[in-house]
Formats: structure tokens, sequence, C-alpha cells
């Protein structure tokens, strides 16, 4: 979570973060941000040195969003395809964020 994200003070309800790891998770949670876009998910065109969290690494920070009460999107490498591979019946994530797939190609 970088500064310039917190460079207003506290998050506004309808403020939203991209989270990396537990720790900007929590940074995020105590400084009142109520929704959380983790990323990258999968392997992005957007941004291709960053690492993906995966599926497992995803499902457990969006475990630990809904205990501190926050919603989660997925982001990064993201589709309708991609999303079912989070397990939407779990209902871990509240939805996905994405570029190239509303925009109708998977190339940015």
């Amino acid at each position: 979570l970088s500064q310039p994200a917190l460079r207003h003070g506290r998050a506004s309800p309808d403020d939203s973060v991209a989270v990396h790891n537990e720790t900007e998770l929590r940074l995020a949670h105590k400084n009142g941000f109520q929704t959380i876009l983790l990323s990258p998910v999968f392997a992005t065109n957007s941004h291709p040195t960053g690492r993906p969290l995966g599926v497992l690494r995803a499902q457990n920070l969006a475990r630990l969003a809904d205990r501190f009460g926050l919603r989660a999107l997925a982001l990064g490498g993201m589709s309708e395809a991609a999303f079912h591979r989070l397990d939407p019946s779990a209902q871990l994530f509240d939805g996905y964020a994405a570029i190239a797939a509303f925009a109708g190609t998977d190339k940015l």
C-alpha cells in the first residue's frame, strides 16, 4: 500500500486499493479501506514482471479480507473463465476487475 494511497488521510467508503500481500491487506484495513483489489491473481499483460498470487494465495488473502469485513475483488489476468478458477461458489471474492477482458481483447 503506497503512501500516495493514504495522502488524503483515512479512506472514504468509496475508495479501493490494490493489495499484493498480507501486510498490505492489514494496512488497508487499518486505514479504513472497505474494498481491496487482490493483485495480480494471474499473469497479466499490463504488469508482465509481476509475480502472480495464484489461486491458493489469492483465496487465503480473500479469506483474511473477509475476516476483516473487507470486500475483495480479484485483479490481474482476470476474465470470466479466470474468475471461475477461483471457485466463485466459495464466495471468497465479491467479483473481479479487469482491463483487457472488458475491452474485448486479451492484450493491452
